[in-house]
């Protein structure tokens, strides 16, 4: 399945795979959230401005990694569910799998973390876990 939501959320893993700083902010909504459910509120990242601040401390500190996806949209045009593996060089993968919440222009409004197989070495998630 295909759609304006599931291109958005795919360029929104080329800039992060290029740390594209600039193309990655431009995919947000200024009121976007990423959120961890199972950590609650305390852990959320809110507005363009943290986000961009996590974002760039994530590429400052995190070594270069390949990003596999698999996209598919839930129940409507605004929502997908997002299952990637992110891979490290000499690194085991760990899969990470989230849903995204677009705005009726395809921007994102939030992601949801709903699971992640553990603590990827040398990272600052964009959570304060």
């Amino acid at each position: 399945m295909n759609g304006p939501a599931i291109e958005t959320v795919r360029r929104m893993y080329q800039a992060e795979r290029d740390r594209d700083i600039d193309a990655w902010v431009a995919l947000w909504d200024k009121r976007g959230c990423f959120t961890y459910p199972a950590l609650g509120d305390e852990a959320t990242v809110r507005g363009i401005d943290e986000l961009k601040a996590a974002t760039l401390e994530k590429f400052r500190v995190r070594p270069a990694y390949e990003i596999e996806h698999q996209l598919e949209l839930l129940g409507d045009a605004s929502r997908v569910l997002s299952r990637l593996t992110l891979t490290f060089p000499g690194e085991r993968s760990f899969p990470v799998w989230c849903v995204f919440s677009m705005t009726e222009d395809n921007l994102i409004l939030e992601v949801a973390e709903l699971f992640d197989s553990g603590r990827i070495p040398g990272s600052v998630p964009l959570s304060r876990r």
